[in-house]
């Protein structure tokens, strides 16, 4: 019986899949001089064929890796009728509302199931030409929810998550595909940035926070992050997606642990807090950090790693992965110990932590990192209050604006002269001004 049943699911991926591979055949998009009624019909069967292969991915998930040979042969065709869709049925609305919102639903949708199943095949789509020329404008013009209603027919105009699916994995993506996204945004970098860090917000502020639009938001803000195309970098920490990793961070230890059911559809709780930690460690290390890391610290970074590394523990994670993710942020702010605006904001932190005794429920392989960093930390700020008693004594050297060493010489003026100095900026020549 088990045999008889599994045979006829394979019998009906075949026919699903000879049925697509017909239906979207680019021969049968329809020419200019068919009727209406005729070019209408052969998008119904294209739109349902590519229904039925998501169908299929619920019954199967494994259904793209098994046909995954089908399907990149077929791409090419595939994507020949989804231009076409969108410029004949949603641009220039030539077949009616109906059919110009199951394109605009199916579109997204395709692309989104067939980059989840198979790298190969997510590659081959990641690198077609014009792809994200159609997916980017319509990235940035969802609403909120990612849903537009229209007419009374369901409709889920998900881009976001076909850009989240097709851009995973972003270490290994072809140096040209975060250009070509970029170069498809009007407004470049900056603008999806803005939508990007904006959308992660409004859905933390949501009561009660529906996890897996959070874990999908921060998915994609993660990815904008993470790479190594400078502009998009730079732009999503200039749109301070840094304060809005720390929002999240907080809003999910205000979470209960029941909210983290793993099998409800809901993220468990331990990937969400360290897709967060895979995210800050990025937006930490980029260029210019010690500004980076004031920031942080002023939006609450030392409290929320903390708990959060203690209730990765208290979860089941190894004890040793906790201490890492928070030792590592540790790491990272005890770099930028020298500078006076970090050390500024750290002792406002510390003395937040203290009065919340949140360091006295630590396991103890966290609470060695911390207690580490905390030593190196007050003395940092010992010499802190050191350095500032005593430049009150000081002249100010001739060829330079700012430097208060009577002895130091030109030659080192552009650097730390030692762990007292704790900005560079005091030390710059006026010839480099």
């Amino acid at each position: 019986m088990a045999s008889a049943s599994a045979q006829l699911a394979v019998d009906r991926q075949v026919k699903v899949i000879s049925d697509f591979e017909y239906n979207l055949a680019p021969d049968r998009i329809p020419s200019t001089n068919v009727t209406v009624e005729t070019a209408q019909k052969a998008i119904k069967l294209a739109i349902v064929s590519m229904t039925l292969i998501t169908v299929e991915i619920r019954r199967d998930p494994t259904f793209i890796r098994t046909y995954s040979s089908n399907f990149r042969n077929a791409w090419k065709g595939v994507w020949t009728w989804l231009e076409f869709l969108h410029t004949q049925c949603v641009v220039r609305q030539e077949y009616g509302e109906t059919l110009m919102l199951q394109s605009l639903r199916i579109i997204p949708f395709i692309i989104n199931v067939f980059t989840r199943g198979d790298r190969n095949l997510r590659k081959d789509i990641q690198t077609t030409p014009g792809i994200f020329r159609k997916l980017v404008p319509h990235y940035l013009q969802e609403g909120d929810d990612n849903t537009q209603d229209r007419a009374n027919i369901e409709t889920k105009f998900d881009f976001s998550a076909a850009m989240m699916t097709l851009l995973q994995d972003v270490e290994f993506l072809d140096t040209t595909v975060l250009p070509s996204v970029v170069e498809a945004a009007d407004g470049g970098a900056g603008a999806i940035a803005q939508v990007t860090v904006d959308r992660l917000r409004v859905a933390i502020a949501k009561t009660p926070p529906d996890l897996s639009v959070i874990e999908s938001r921060l998915c994609l803000l993660s990815i904008f992050t993470i790479n190594l195309y400078r502009p998009l970098r730079s732009a999503m920490l200039l749109h301070k997606s840094l304060p809005i990793i720390i929002d999240t961070m907080n809003m999910i230890d205000a979470q209960p642990a029941h909210s983290f059911v793993a099998g409800t559809g809901h993220s468990t709780f331990a990937s969400l807090v360290m897709l967060c930690f895979k995210t800050l460690f990025a937006s930490l290390e980029s260029s210019n950090g010690s500004a980076w890391i004031a920031k942080a610290i002023d939006a609450g970074l030392l409290p929320v790693v903390l708990q959060l590394s203690r209730r990765l523990a208290q979860a089941g994670v190894d004890p040793l992965i906790a201490k890492a993710v928070s030792k590592k942020v540790l790491d990272v702010v005890q770099e930028h110990l020298v500078y006076r605006s970090v050390l500024h904001r750290l002792a406002k932190a510390l003395r937040k932590i203290d009065r919340t005794s949140i360091s006295d429920h630590l396991p103890e392989p966290i609470l060695g990192g911390w207690v580490t960093f905390k030593a190196a930390a007050t003395s940092s700020l010992e010499l802190k209050s050191e350095f500032e008693a005593a430049r009150k004594t000081w002249e100010i050297e001739p060829g330079c604006f700012g430097c208060q060493f009577p002895d130091v010489s030109l030659p080192s003026c552009c650097r730390l002269r030692s762990d007292r100095i704790l900005n560079a900026h005091l030390l710059v020549p006026n010839s480099l001004r």
